[in-house]
């Protein structure tokens, strides 16, 4: 598989209907259009879930390989449990803000 364009991406409506996804430094990425009034909330919310892409993979890269760092089946000592820690709680506030982002809720 090839790299996707880099994150954050950014989304908006420049006419009722439409909507753009879009990078700072590359611009447009992809667009989004409802067929019709009752399916405009439904593809705004399917724009702004695109748009979450890169931090949702992100945030779940981070996991996997904090997951992977620390099998379940060690013992640390107590100043090792507290940096694990500390790294867990990172992960989960980047993943609590990339699922805001995807439900539309960080604005």
């Amino acid at each position: 598989m090839t790299n996707h364009t880099k994150g954050p991406w950014n989304v908006n409506s420049l006419s009722r209907g439409l909507w753009h996804i879009w990078q700072k430094e590359l611009g447009h990425i992809a667009s989004i259009t409802a067929g019709s009034a009752d399916e405009e909330k439904e593809q705004e919310a399917n724009a702004i879930l695109i748009a979450a892409a890169p931090d949702l993979l992100d945030a779940c890269k981070q996991f996997t390989k904090w997951n992977h760092d620390y099998p379940s089946i060690q013992i640390f000592s107590h100043s090792r449990i507290v940096k694990i820690v500390a790294e867990l709680d990172e992960i989960c506030k980047q993943t609590q803000q990339a699922i805001a982002k995807a439900e539309g809720k960080n604005e």
